[in-house]
């Protein structure tokens, strides 16, 4: 973790981390604006978010690459504390798994042949992505697997933004009977 922060702070643009865990929250500095972030293995090169991630409003792209991430439930509903990647230009998560949603606040979000396995209906954290963006915002997600309780992607503002959703190639598979998609 400690290497990890280093990295980040220094500037490094493409970083591959080893088979492990590792941290990624708000207490690590993002220096660079182009970021991609690799795992050596999808299955046990993770990432734990239990804080918000944010960089450079607006202008700094993260991309996560074949790894897994992991976001706890029942965390405290504030910005620093939410676990939600925020304010980013872009987000980009390719060939990933994800235990737990994923809450992203970006003006552009591709999501590419990822699993998303999530355990509970309750609120915010039975979404396996939920998508609280800024007008014109653009989200695309393809050859992906939701596995879920009865709900997967939320997109959701105040005001009369426009949103875009794209979703194609997807399989949703629920736990539960349920009345949303």
């Amino acid at each position: 973790n400690a290497q990890l922060a280093n990295v980040l702070k220094a500037g490094a643009s493409n970083i591959e981390l080893a088979t492990g865990e590792y941290n990624l929250n708000s207490g690590l500095v993002f220096a660079a604006n182009n970021i991609t972030i690799t795992g050596a293995s999808r299955e046990n090169s993770v990432v734990k978010m239990d804080k918000q991630i944010r960089a450079k409003d607006g202008v700094t792209v993260l991309t996560l690459k074949n790894l897994t991430t992991n976001v706890p439930t029942d965390l405290s509903y504030t910005e620093s504390t939410f676990a939600w990647i925020h304010y980013l230009k872009e987000f980009n998560m390719v060939n990933c798994n994800s235990n737990g949603r994923i809450r992203v606040n970006s003006h552009k979000v591709t999501i590419d042949g990822c699993t998303f396995d999530v355990t509970t209906s309750n609120g915010f954290d039975g979404y396996a992505i939920y998508y609280y963006g800024p007008s014109g915002s653009n989200v695309k997600v393809s050859n992906s697997t939701f596995n879920t309780v009865g709900k997967a992607i939320v997109m959701y503002n105040e005001g009369s933004p426009v949103l875009n959703l794209d979703v194609e190639k997807c399989t949703f598979v629920s736990s539960n009977t349920t009345d949303k998609a």
